[in-house]
């Protein structure tokens, strides 16, 4: 369970480029990583989260009900003994359930609404060397009406799926002569292509084969 950087890089060339890693409470899975249960070693009590890789471990300081976690508490995921994640939940049979507040050691602060583990709901995500996104997570990642928001003030509006821009949705972004640009349209993986016009927002125009 490894932490995720944010990065941003803006590049107005032909194709424009506006990528951001996505700053999100799971990693995508590497090894022999899968959803999963941690143990706290000094109480016994354990925890349930998304892609548990063999050298997490994890602090909970709360209730402990059946060998689970039980009740509002504070929780800090480890791998190979370095701190990834920490936050507060509340949690229900060992999951986080309801409100939540967690940050990275890279400084990505998110909060949000757990169900059976996993944010399903309105969440905020923020970074001050990158970007926010306010919007709705649906298992786990962006799904729904979201808007993301760069540093610099470039912003996308309208609709995710699997963590990306996918459907309706405006891109308003600076440009050269330092005025601003609307792309606005329908989006695929981060993608926009009206015929005259490339994008790419949260991907590479590599990935979009615009390069």
């Amino acid at each position: 369970m490894r932490a995720a950087m944010f990065r941003l890089r803006l590049e107005f060339l032909p194709v424009f480029f506006f990528s951001a890693a996505a700053a999100v409470h799971f990693f995508a899975p590497c090894g022999q990583a899968q959803d999963g249960w941690l143990e706290d070693e000094r109480t016994g009590c354990r925890i349930w989260t998304r892609n548990v890789e063999p050298d997490d471990s994890v602090i909970w300081n709360g209730d402990c009900k059946g060998g689970l976690a039980e009740g509002r508490g504070t929780y800090e995921f480890r791998y190979k003994g370095a701190t990834t994640w920490k936050g507060e939940a509340e949690f229900k049979a060992g999951k986080r359930e309801g409100r939540g507040l967690s940050e990275s050691a890279d400084g990505v602060k998110i909060e949000g609404e757990y169900q059976d583990g996993v944010l399903n709901g309105r969440v905020i995500e923020t970074d001050g060397k990158a970007g926010r996104y306010v919007g709705t997570y649906r298992n786990g990642e962006r799904n729904g009406l979201g808007r993301y928001t760069y540093a610099n003030g470039d912003r996308y509006d309208g609709m995710f799926a699997s963590g990306l821009p996918n459907g309706r949705g405006t891109f308003s972004g600076h440009n050269d002569a330092g005025g601003v640009e609307n792309y606005d349209g329908v989006w695929r993986n981060g993608c926009y292509n009206d015929g005259k016009r490339q994008i790419a927002v949260l991907v590479t125009p590599k990935d979009c084969g615009f390069e």
